[in-house]
């Protein structure tokens, strides 16, 4: 089971606008044939969520039914996995024991973030409410145990082994790390450092560090780590050794593709509506995004086939104008960032625009955008350099339209 380093979101992304985004997210193949993609259609008052899965490597999907709509799914196996979602506005959590084919519901109206299962019964997750609490399943999620409270908690960031726990805070200059090899009952501060990390297992995984823009890997647990390429900032490990990697938001639709773990790779090219890929084998490599994008490689990424979901138009019959002058606030670049990063968007009509950064208590400390803006695409820089180091945010408005994001400066 891969296991990615993931920051929490502590402000979501709040957005008004008349059915202004359509796009396939949640993207996850258990083999080069069997797996599942969730389109979502946002919409002024509600977003609307269908999960399909194919058995054929994409050549056709058929709907869940309502219950598992907007489904995170993730297998301990070849066999067994869970699904995670909100269904009628509470948290569900289904298993399978038949890769996929049937789910069994384990619990439901306690949590589905935070969640990560090592074994096919034995998962850890945070329980949400002040304070947060670590919370430990040893019968599928059927019933959970209370681990221990940490202040600092806010989602379970990585699960090496099954009682090897590490988790991460932000303090004003780094990212502190904290280690428990008891499952989460006793803690102790592992490094300071100024690195992201992402795992795939207890000994391999990557981290970049944001003081030189660089990619290490260990293969030790992170007690050792090895420089390997720069401006490489988000990694999504497949084993030990393949990987996929990239600059975030920046260059999105180039990626890199490493067979031997970052020593040497490829530079390939996809779309820039894509947000998230899946690795099976080079012949079985798919992708999704905006826009109706869905497709499939053959070739290790040289070349893309788009995939049709019936009932969906395909990508390829978006109007190009809509692509380009949809409405979107991505996310900011570098980030985290020291003192400067990049914020791009796009405006669908004209209207009085505004673009604000706030800190973390709601305070606004920058106005970066203040005037009459037509349709089109903009960038626009922020300096931080009178700033302390932290999370912010940074709320876009035009007309009706209104979405926000989340940052770190890290110095």
């Amino acid at each position: 089971m891969k296991i990615l380093f993931i920051v929490l979101i502590l402000f979501n992304s709040i957005t008004f606008a008349q059915d202004y985004k359509r796009e396939f997210n949640r993207l996850y193949f258990l083999t080069a044939d069997i797996g599942w993609v969730t389109f979502a259609k946002d919409t002024l008052d509600k977003i609307e969520t269908t999960t399909y899965k194919t058995s054929n490597g994409g050549l056709t999907w058929v709907p869940l039914s309502s219950e598992f709509s907007d489904a995170s799914i993730d297998f301990v196996n070849d066999s067994v996995g869970f699904l995670y979602n909100n269904y009628l506005f509470r948290p569900h959590i289904w298993k399978t024991i038949d890769k996929g084919e049937t789910w069994e519901l384990m619990s439901e109206g306690l949590f589905n973030s935070g969640l990560d299962f090592i074994t096919e019964n034995v998962g850890y997750g945070v329980l949400p409410g002040h304070p947060y609490y670590l919370v430990k399943t040893t019968n599928s999620g059927v019933t959970w145990d209370t681990m221990s409270y940490l202040p600092f908690l806010r989602t379970l960031s990585i699960v090496l082994t099954e009682t090897k726990l590490l988790v991460y805070d932000f303090t004003n200059d780094s990212v502190r790390y904290w280690l428990s090899t008891d499952s989460g009952i006793i803690w102790e501060p592992k490094y300071s450092t100024n690195f992201l990390v992402y795992f795939y297992d207890s000994s391999f995984g990557y981290s970049y560090n944001i003081k030189d823009s660089c990619l290490y890997r260990t293969t030790d647990g992170g007690e050792t780590w090895m420089k390997k390429v720069k401006m490489v900032n988000f990694v999504f490990p497949i084993d030990s050794l393949n990987a996929i990697g990239g600059e975030y938001e920046m260059n999105r639709g180039t990626f890199f593709l490493t067979h031997d773990g970052f020593t040497t790779y490829e530079t390939k090219f996809s779309n820039r509506s894509v947000k998230e890929y899946s690795y099976k084998s080079c012949n079985a490599f798919y992708a999704c995004g905006e826009y109706y994008y869905l497709a499939k490689s053959t070739d290790c990424g040289n070349t893309w086939i788009p995939l049709t979901i019936e009932g969906l138009p395909s990508f390829t019959d978006v109007n190009e104008e809509t692509l380009i002058n949809s409405y979107s606030l991505e996310q900011n670049y570098p980030n985290p960032f020291n003192p400067t990063t990049t914020i791009s968007y796009s405006l669908l009509n004209s209207g009085f625009t505004t673009l604000k950064v706030y800190d973390i208590l709601g305070n606004e400390v920058a106005t970066l955008v203040n005037e009459e803006k037509g349709p089109g695409n903009y960038t626009v820089d922020f300096n931080a350099i009178n700033l302390s180091s932290g999370v912010y945010f940074y709320t876009l408005t035009s007309g009706s339209f209104t979405m926000n994001k989340k940052m770190v400066l890290m110095k």
